[in-house]
């Protein structure tokens, strides 16, 4: 096949099948790449009635969320690192019995605020390369705070890629942003 030009197999029924390609007389990898999987981008911003002082103690829990968010039944810290510090790990049980573990990255200090940093360590949702950021920003008065919460992730079905990014959005993200706006 020249350059820049892409192959590709997709099965004709939901049986798995098995995909090679056999290249002959040679074959050079000057010019071969493999496409890149496509990532998905969540988000969803809110203005919270409340000053960043007291919004952020809630989000630098990083155990904390069940406390908070209505989606999460129960949160815990797994035993093997202080509170609160890259690498702790939070074991999640979501209202519908759904249980992840997510991996906490960087928390404090940010340009322009303050930010929660996390991964998915486990999770039922079909992604990979989840990597979420909730951040508190200064409002448009003393008396409030911006919110902004994002993902970037891997759908495992690229077709999903809009349905995910949706649900993450609007499922996820924004009713937590609620919720910090009125604990």
């Amino acid at each position: 096949m020249p350059g820049g030009v892409w192959q590709a197999a997709r099965p004709l029924t939901d049986t798995e099948a098995l995909v090679s390609c056999v290249v002959a007389p040679a074959f050079d990898y000057a010019d071969f790449a493999l496409e890149p999987p496509p990532t998905a981008h969540a988000e969803a911003t809110a203005v919270l009635p409340r000053p960043r002082a007291e919004v952020w103690p809630l989000v630098a829990d990083f155990a904390g969320i069940a406390g908070w968010h209505p989606l999460i039944a129960k949160a815990t810290a797994e035993p093997g690192l202080p509170a609160n510090t890259p690498g702790q790990l939070r074991h999640l049980v979501t209202e519908g019995g759904a249980v992840i573990r997510e991996r906490l990255l960087r928390m404090g200090e940010s340009e322009g605020g303050y930010e929660c940093v996390y991964e998915f360590a486990e999770s039922p949702m079909e992604v990979h390369d989840y990597r979420a950021t909730l951040t508190l920003a200064d409002g448009p008065d003393d008396g409030s705070c911006r919110g902004t919460w994002r993902a970037d992730f891997t759908p495992h079905e690229p077709a999903a890629a809009a349905e995910l990014s949706r649900y993450f959005a609007d499922e996820v993200f924004a009713p937590g942003l609620r919720a910090l706006a009125g604990s």
